[in-house]
C-alpha cells in the first residue's frame, strides 16, 4: 500500500505542474524547473530521510509522505517533456482556435494523450517506490517492528546474528522480483504506447 500512495502524491503534485509548467512557457517554466532540478539533485532515500529525520516522527505514514515529495520531481520532468511534444501540436491549436479554455484544453484533450506514458512510468516507479520504502525501513525510519516489511526483515540483526540468513535472502529475492516485474510491465506499456 505504501508504494501506490507514494506514487498517487508524486502524481497529484506531479502531473499538474509539469502540465502547467509546460503550457505557461517562458520564466514560470524556468522557476519550476530550477524548483524540480533542486529536488531531483538528491536521491529519494536521501531526500526522504531528511524529511523523516525533520519531521522528528518515524513510521509509513511520514516515510510515504516524505518518498512521494522525493518522486514528484521525476514525475513531473517526464510528464514535461511529452506535455511540451503536445503543446504545439495540431489538435491543441483547434481547440484554442475553437476557445476552450485551458483547463478543458489540459484535462479533456492533452491528460488523456499523456495518460499512457503517464501510467508506463508510474508502473516502473511503483517498484523503486518499494525499495526506497524498504530502504527507510531498513534504516529504521519507516516500518517499525513488529509490523511486517520486507525492509525490516533485510536488516533483521537478531536472525542475521545467529546465523539465520533465510529470512533476509528471501525478503531480498521478494523485493528484486516484485522490482523486475513492475519494471517489466511498465516498460511492456512503454513499448505498447510508442507502436
Amino acid at each position: 500500500m505504501g508504494p501506490l500512495a507514494v506514487i498517487l502524491i508524486a502524481l497529484i503534485v506531479g502531473v499538474p505542474l509539469a502540465i502547467a509548467s509546460a503550457w505557461k512557457g517562458g520564466l514560470s517554466d524556468v522557476i519550476i524547473g530550477r524548483f524540480l532540478d533542486l529536488i531531483f539533485c538528491f536521491p529519494p532515500v536521501l531526500t526522504a530521510a531528511l524529511i523523516v529525520t525533520l519531521l522528528n516522527h518515524r513510521g509509513l505514514v511520514p516515510a510515504v509522505v516524505a518518498v512521494g515529495i522525493a518522486y514528484i520531481p521525476w514525475t513531473a520532468r517526464i510528464t514535461r517533456s511529452a506535455a511540451l511534444r503536445e503543446r504545439f501540436l495540431p489538435y491543441i491549436t483547434a481547440c484554442e482556435v475553437q476557445g476552450f479554455s485551458v483547463f478543458s484544453i489540459c484535462v479533456r484533450h492533452m491528460l488523456p494523450n499523456l495518460s499512457r506514458l503517464i501510467v508506463a512510468q508510474s508502473t516502473i516507479a511503483f517498484g523503486y517506490a518499494l525499495v526506497d520504502i524498504a530502504a527507510l525501513s531498513f534504516l529504521g525510519l519507516a516500518i517499525q517492528s513488529p509490523n511486517p516489511d520486507w525492509g525490516l526483515m533485510v536488516g533483521s540483526t537478531g536472525s542475521i546474528a545467529r546465523g539465520e540468513y533465510g529470512q533476509a535472502i528471501f525478503a531480498g529475492i521478494l523485493i528484486i522480483i516484485t522490482v523486475a516485474a513492475f519494471s517489466i510491465i511498465g516498460n511492456r506499456i512503454s513499448e505498447d504506447e510508442s507502436n
